[in-house]
């Protein structure tokens, strides 16, 4: 094979020049011949159908659509298959960091705290001590609960409501049924879990003594935990009776060893015994009785290694050229008309808007800073905002960046950047424009990369805007089984589940991709002036789950800052972020993404993204 290469070679060699320069010119041709060739078939076929019944017209258009839903049909059966065989413990450990006994025991205690905080608000330091024990805390409570407070600023009022959330109001759950895989009774399962959840956050009385604020967490707990299991009748109540350890073993080797097996790990007598001790944690943490050896047939854990196939619904062929195709184009000839331009650093693209100076100082969200302000689009792209962002440039006197990401944009694409890689672009998008700090706003998946950026780097970001997020409960197995196993209760709901939460991509990109020790960001992780704007009627999310967490980090602050109160295990980034400010905005009646599209909620996120990048300003944060 190698001596007829080399005789080969020797013969184009003795060729002359001329004959590869007309073969190059052959090959420049071949486009525009196939171009004139095509136009020349579409008059052929417009004058063929000329006087030919609309129904032949139709009959025609109909064949070529059909065609082409025959063979996409063929290609996304081909990816869906070819995203369950890929190996997930290589790509785990190649989009993530490592993971270590340290680290996965500090996730460990970090989801015990997370389950903490949703109940009670335990912080940092807080960890034997319930805020709500506190009667600072409780007074806290009362004076900003119920009520509406006028925050009007400037020439710009409005009003901010901090009602509390009505757990009781909310649907009505269906009764439970057989928890077979993909069935109706089986989504629904998690949402009377979720009823239970609520239900057990609710005190019975005003005054409620430790022993039955002992028992709401403990029934709170097991509810929790029985999220993770899927099977016949599972009642949370009686955890004992089908609850095995070798279903929290198989569990925490899937969770907290990246996608691990029993058997794996039993070949490995260090990560064994490490894999034991963290499930005695869990088992200590979430105050359950020791549980017996062995197996429940009718039990198994939830895994984020179960096959898609189970959960994929198929989508015609227009349903990908939307978010695939019409948006992206829309945004392109959108964009440009805002003063925006679009940039490359590395793989990334991002659009550019250079400051303008005819916004009103009052209204000014960069309030005199001259930081940057970055938006971190979520699923759909940036063609979803182009209303937001015509408001927000009215609005923003500083340089505006909008980083695109190509795997949000609900397409067929398989392309995950690690977490090193996409704060190092937005790093490097900075650095190009000679900024080294922004003031960062999130949306909805968005703020998944807003927390890599507050955890990787924080100085970085001067402050930090969280609009409808999830990066708040990615840690919780309810922001999964709400998004996966939840029947929809409404219209709106079975949109977003079909056209969004069914697509394979985005499957793959929930529940593989999106590693919940790493992705997941605590409130009192945020150590940065905030502002956090939820939506009462989320369909993504649990709102009150979000609402719970961020409001009673909100109130920890107020005490620490009140009492000047310093816990010994602080650590200096969690001592800093108790004196920086976060805003909370609870929208009534308000769907996930709604508030992008309401002029009045946007102005009044304007409004305290202005607050706390003024704050930041003052503070030194964004020089």
């Amino acid at each position: 094979m190698g001596e007829a290469s080399r005789r080969l070679a020797l013969r184009a060699a003795a060729f002359p020049p001329s004959v590869g320069a007309t073969l190059v010119t052959a090959t420049r041709l071949s486009t525009p011949l196939a171009v004139l060739l095509t136009l020349n078939n579409v008059r052929r076929a417009f004058q063929h159908l000329r006087g030919r019944p609309w129904r032949h017209v139709l009959f025609l258009a109909l064949s070529a659509w059909s065609a082409a839903e025959a063979l996409f049909l063929l290609y996304i059966t081909w990816k869906r298959r070819e995203l369950d065989r890929m190996p997930l413990g290589p790509m785990w450990r190649a989009l993530h960091d490592s993971n270590g006994p340290e680290r996965r025991r500090a996730n460990v205690e970090r989801h015990l705290r997370m389950v903490s905080q949703i109940f009670d608000g335990g912080g940092a330091g807080c960890a034997t001590t319930s805020p709500l024990s506190n009667p600072e805390v409780r007074l806290l409570l009362r004076e900003t609960s119920g009520r509406s407070l006028d925050n009007s600023e400037g020439t710009f009022p409005f009003r901010r409501r901090y009602s509390v959330p009505d757990c009781t109001a909310l649907e009505p759950v269906p009764a439970a049924g057989s928890l077979l895989p993909r069935s109706r009774s089986s989504m629904s399962f998690s949402r009377e879990l979720g009823a239970g959840l609520l239900d057990a956050l609710q005190p019975k009385h005003d005054h409620e003594d430790e022993a039955t604020e002992g028992h709401r967490r403990r029934r709170f707990k097991w509810h929790y935990l029985s999220l993770h299991f899927i099977g016949d009748g599972l009642d949370p109540s009686h955890l004992t009776l089908w609850l095995r350890r070798h279903h929290l073993e198989q569990w925490v080797a899937s969770y907290f060893f990246r996608g691990a097996t029993l058997e794996e790990l039993s070949a490995k007598p260090a990560e064994w015994a490490e894999m034991q001790g963290l499930v005695d944690a869990i088992i200590e943490g979430m105050e359950v009785p020791s549980l017996p050896d062995g197996a429940n047939p009718a039990v198994r854990p939830y895994l984020r290694s179960d096959p898609l196939q189970q959960w994929w619904q198929h989508q015609p062929l227009w349903v990908f050229v939307g978010p695939s195709v019409a948006l992206p184009m829309l945004g392109r000839i959108t964009l440009p008309q805002m003063g925006f331009k679009r940039h490359r650093i590395g793989s990334m693209f991002y659009w550019h808007r250079l400051p303008r100076a005819d916004v009103a100082p009052s209204h000014d969200i960069a309030a005199g800073s001259s930081a940057p302000l970055v938006f971190l689009h979520g699923l759909g792209g940036l063609g979803v905002y182009l209303f937001f962002f015509q408001w927000l440039s009215q609005r923003c006197s500083s340089d505006i960046f909008l980083p695109a990401f190509p795997f949000l944009h609900i397409a067929p694409s398989e392309s995950r950047p690690s977490v090193r890689e996409t704060v190092a672009q937005l790093q490097d998008m900075l650095a190009a424009n000679g900024h080294k700090c922004a003031h960062f706003a999130s949306h909805s998946f968005g703020s998944l990369f807003l927390g890599w950026m507050l955890k990787r780097s924080p100085y970085s970001v001067a402050s930090a805007a969280f609009l409808d997020p999830v990066v708040f409960q990615v840690t919780n197995i309810l922001f999964q089984r709400k998004l996966i196993l939840d029947w929809p209760a409404t219209l709106p709901d079975h949109l977003l589940r079909y056209f969004i939460f069914r697509n394979p991509f985005v499957l793959d990109l929930i529940v593989r991709s999106t590693i919940p020790d790493v992705s997941g960001l605590l409130p009192d992780e945020v150590t940065v002036p905030a502002v956090v704007a939820v939506a009462s009627k989320d369909a993504i999310v649990l709102p009150v789950l979000t609402w719970r967490v961020v409001e009673y980090e909100r109130m920890r602050r107020k005490l620490l800052q009140r009492t000047g109160a310093r816990s010994a295990q602080e650590k200096p980034g969690e001592a800093r972020a108790v004196w920086q400010p976060l805003h909370l905005l609870w929208f009534e009646d308000f769907h996930h993404g709604q508030v992008l599209f309401s002029r009045s909620a946007c102005h009044q996120v304007f409004h305290f993204m202005r607050k706390v990048a003024r704050h930041a300003a003052e503070a030194g944060e964004a020089k």
